[in-house]
């Protein structure tokens, strides 16, 4: 028998990476599968701050942590090997000695000042207000690194905002940015959103023809030649009336990135964030090849909750969430975001790929009367003007497991796409 060559092992190997099991049963099946095993066993690894809320013991976090460092000094390589970090749970608690915290922490920021080749760093449900200095240096130091391109911050406790800014200028490698819940009274003041913006429902005739720049996107004149180019941003708008929003801070000089070329935007937005949302469309919408609506539509829209596309003249790739139920279709609100592509002008629609995340919430999913609502839908599609649409998925999600049969009955309401084969519907339980 031949043996099998360390290149194809390898191939089959990267696929296993979602299954650590398996890899840690082919670390052991010898030297040449070993590397690329420990590879897909290292790629990723999470920190959690032992909570005693959950009964998680200190002395068991700081032990963890000693042996994952014992196995550095033993095969060195392995630390090369983890490409993604996420710190969870490093926020106040209350603990018999606060030695407890100051050891976990100290042990943290080893374990981190250790890890050179990290790519993706994720903060999540994290302290920064009540962290020591040492782990706060290692964190700042490892952004300071050329490899890390990719930060997530996620329900992160800061108090200044200056610190979060400073924080956030030491990834000068950075091209993916998700900035979520932040729990916080920042000091700073800003003006209002993208004041320098006036919002149109939808773009001027002038604005809505194919590769154009919007006034704000284009004009780099105030943007820092030292600016940080994003290509990826997730945002969680929020509107709480007393604290600065991230979205005035993105447009303000002093800001360390410039987003007025995004490639790809995802916005997790609340039903009275439309009008924020279509400011920065506005804003950064010439460039954007992907966008990524996150909030979920769940009541009939009204004439401000219509989002305009028109901003995204070179758009390929785009994703909604919505509910349908017994009492309202998504279907009204979907035509009006396609159509605000079109605009008076009547350009073609520059979608090659639509993804439609569909929650249904009927008492009879199968016997709803708004499945033939869609019927609509499938016509608009068919319009020239979206002849560049390759494939609309829609993911149809559940609680009721007999509402798979929605999968035959909405394909059979979708005849253009079924028909032209761009149509792919899928179903999983909630």
């Amino acid at each position: 028998m031949h043996p099998v060559p360390n290149e194809l092992v390898e191939c089959i190997l990267e696929n296993l990476y979602s299954d650590k099991a398996t890899l840690r049963n082919c670390a052991l099946v010898g030297r040449a599968w070993a590397p690329a095993s420990q590879r897909g066993i290292f790629q990723h690894i999470t920190l959690k701050f032992p909570r005693r809320s959950k009964g998680e013991n200190a002395d068991d976090y700081l032990s963890g942590n000693s042996r994952l460092l014992a196995l550095f000094d033993e095969t060195p390589p392995l630390a090369s090997y983890i490409r993604s970090l996420e710190l969870r749970h490093f926020e106040a608690e209350s603990w018999e000695s606060m030695a407890h915290v100051q050891a976990v922490h100290a042990s943290t920021a080893e374990v981190v000042c250790r890890l050179s080749r990290v790519d993706e760093l994720s903060l999540w449900s994290f302290d920064w207000d009540t962290l020591s200095p040492v782990l706060r240096l290692a964190l700042t130091n490892m952004l300071n690194g050329p490899a890390v391109t990719r930060v997530s911050l996620e329900f992160l406790y800061i108090n200044k905002f200056a610190e979060l800014e400073s924080f956030l200028s030491h990834a000068t490698h950075l091209k993916a940015l998700r900035l979520g819940t932040m729990m916080r009274r920042w000091d700073a003041a800003f003006p209002p959103v993208f004041k320098y913006l006036t919002y149109y429902p939808s773009p001027p005739l002038s604005l809505r023809s194919p590769g154009f720049a919007s006034s704000a996107g284009s004009d780099t004149s105030s943007t820092p030649s030292s600016a940080i180019q994003l290509n990826q941003l997730v945002l969680q708008l929020d509107d709480i009336p007393f604290i600065p929003s991230i979205t005035d801070w993105l447009q303000q000089e002093t800001c360390p990135y410039d987003i007025s070329h995004l490639r790809s935007l995802g916005i997790l937005y609340r039903q009275q964030d439309h009008q924020r949302v279509n400011l920065l469309l506005q804003y950064v919408g010439a460039s954007l090849r992907e966008l990524r609506l996150l909030g979920l539509v769940a009541r009939q829209p009204s004439n401000v909750d219509v989002f305009c596309l028109g901003y995204t003249p070179n758009l390929n790739i785009l994703m909604v969430q919505v509910v349908q139920n017994d009492a309202w279709t998504p279907v009204v609100w979907i035509q009006s975001l396609l159509e605000s592509f079109l605009g008076y002008a009547q350009i073609s629609c520059p979608l090659q790929q639509l993804t439609v995340k569909l929650y249904v919430d009927s008492l009879d999913p199968l016997q709803t009367p708004q499945w033939d609502q869609w019927g609509p839908f499938d016509a608009l599609l068919e319009k020239p003007q979206f002849a560049s649409l390759r494939m609309v998925y829609i993911m149809v999600v559940a609680r009721d497991p007999t509402a798979s049969g929605v999968v035959e009955l909405l394909s059979g309401k979708l005849l253009y796409l079924k028909r032209s084969e761009k149509l792919n519907v899928t179903f999983a339980l909630n």
